[in-house]
């Protein structure tokens, strides 16, 4: 049984001329499948390759059922890498094309995921978000090694650099989580490209998840979020809301036939490949469908033992015998007696008569009350000034209510402009970072491979027209023992002082601390 809201969105973005994202929801024999991908290598090869990942990846699923979640996953994931690559190779012009991968797939109220690339998915749970995934890039490999901090990493120049993708070898290696994810109830599940969390933070994201509207509108404002922040990618956005969680679940998923009833679907268009994946079962058996089939199937009813002849007369069988009238109650045959004599009668529980009833209730109960209060004030058994004495104090008592309502309304003023504060705030901010590293990604550079003709780093350094200072400032070295110990294999080769750019960069965030004071200023 579905026990979740879905919502996706999708946007081209500022700059992109095409959107060369990809996504696909699919409910199959293996359950509920979910597909965002992010296609690369030119506008034509990227989106060629994110849309074809996303249909094989749905035509493996559709084809049969899989006992194993996590190997089904790997292999649908594999499956799209080698159609890609055999299309880049018979196509002209389309050689490089790739694309990214997160796959999730839904089954017996337990999440399975894969993912290949830089295309995240995060979890809310209890107000609070988590990565899932992790990317397969260069950044996150320094972070990794502890090089840069996860902060560092969002400003690098080379964050954009992936380590994997589907489509640029005959084999790509896959990311699948062992051990499933259990949801709670309304736990959120987040696919997304890097259109969205290169530009938007957790913290931001965060929020957004925790508005108290539809998933739907939570994945249009995401996708808002990102094209509000300059949207200089296409940025695409699936949510996964659980709002009806069993409390007791099922742990052996592998021995269910299928997440949606053990459907087996086979469509006319599908190819031999899936029958080569290893360690899933090629299709399903006649004897394991009938067997599920036979689980549901009556009894079949017991044949009547003949009796043995007797002296004692027969009795008819039970289902020969005449049903035994019905009598009707007391009260019905009354009124049906009454009625066939032309008696009229007053149906007390008749809703029309209680409504009847009612009304002359209330007319007698205002016009009563009425009439008592001036007969009691006539007669003086009701003192009129201690009435108004009383009419005073509640005309002053809703007088303060009212000025405590007019301090609670200037209250929220104040908390909404302190509201357009902090956003304000955060779009400075989030300016400035982009005008940062717009200034770090124009810097005169190059990338040189660490060798054993390369270990003179000064001496490297002069014939780039660098200098050994200049070289370490740039990748966060201290000296040039550091690179054996953090391993470092490739290094950024400055033809410029980084000084210069650290004074843009510093210029920057000056002329942000003057935005924000003079916000500050404005809101006292």
């Amino acid at each position: 049984m579905k026990n979740f809201h879905f919502g996706s969105h999708t946007d081209i973005g500022h700059v992109r001329k095409q959107n060369e994202d990809a996504m696909g929801y699919y409910e199959t024999s293996n359950g509920y499948v979910f597909v965002v991908c992010d296609g690369m290598g030119g506008a034509a090869g990227g989106a060629t390759a994110a849309r074809m990942a996303v249909n094989s990846i749905k035509i493996f699923f559709q084809h049969q059922y899989y006992p194993s979640p996590q190997e089904a996953i790997r292999q649908s994931i594999q499956y799209a890498n080698q159609q890609i690559f055999q299309a880049a190779q018979n196509a002209p012009g389309m050689q490089g094309m790739g694309t990214t991968c997160v796959v999730v797939l839904v089954r017996n109220d337990q999440v399975f995921y894969g993912h290949v690339g830089d295309s995240r998915l995060y979890r809310l749970s209890q107000g609070s978000i988590s990565r899932v995934t992790k990317d397969h890039s260069f950044v996150q490999a320094l972070v990794d090694q502890g090089v840069i901090s996860d902060d560092e990493a969002e400003t690098h120049p080379r964050r954009n650099e992936l380590l994997r993708a589907l489509g640029t070898q005959p084999m790509v290696e896959i990311d699948v989580a062992t051990n499933p994810i259990v949801p709670d109830r309304d736990d959120i599940f987040l696919l997304c490209t890097d259109g969205l969390n290169g530009l938007v933070h957790d913290r931001s994201i965060e929020s957004t998840l925790n508005s108290p509207i539809d998933v739907e509108h939570k994945a249009i404002k995401l996708v808002q979020l990102a094209n509000n922040l300059g949207g200089y990618d296409n940025t695409t956005v699936q949510l996964i809301e659980f709002y009806n969680v069993p409390a007791k679940r099922k742990s052996g998923f592998g021995e269910q036939k299928s997440a949606l009833g053990g459907t087996l679907i086979n469509p006319s268009n599908t190819t031999d490949n899936f029958s080569d994946s290893s360690g899933i079962d090629s299709d399903f058996s006649r004897d394991s469908s009938s067997d599920y089939l036979n689980e549901f199937k009556p009894a079949p009813k017991p044949k009547p033992q003949p009796t043995p002849k007797s002296s004692t007369p027969r009795r008819r069988p039970q289902e020969d015998r005449e049903p035994p009238r019905r009598e009707r109650p007391q009260k019905e045959r009354t009124k049906r007696e009454r009625s066939r004599r032309g008696d009229f009668s007053l149906d007390l529980d008749s809703p029309i008569v209680q409504v009847i009833a009612r009304l002359a209730f209330v007319v007698l109960l205002f016009y009563g009350g009425r009439w008592f209060y001036k007969y009691a004030v006539k007669e003086g058994y009701i003192n009129t000034e201690f009435l108004k004495q009383t009419r005073r104090v509640f005309d002053s008592g809703k007088k303060s209510v009212n000025d405590i309502g007019d301090k609670y309304n200037a209250f929220r003023k104040k908390i909404r402009e302190a509201k357009d504060f902090i956003n304000s705030t955060q779009k400075s901010l989030n300016d400035a970072l982009l005008k940062m590293d717009s200034i770090r990604n124009k810097i005169d550079h190059t990338v040189v491979k660490i060798t054993e003709k390369t270990k003179d780093l000064k001496k490297l350094a002069e014939e780039q027209g660098s200098k050994l200072d200049w070289v370490l400032e740039v990748n966060g070295l201290k000296s040039l023992d550091e690179i054996k110990k953090k391993n470092i294999t490739k290094l950024i080769i400055p033809k410029e002082s980084p000084k210069k750019i650290m004074d843009k960069v510093n210029e920057l965030k000056k002329k942000a601390a003057e935005a924000i004071e003079e916000q500050k200023r404005k809101l006292e």
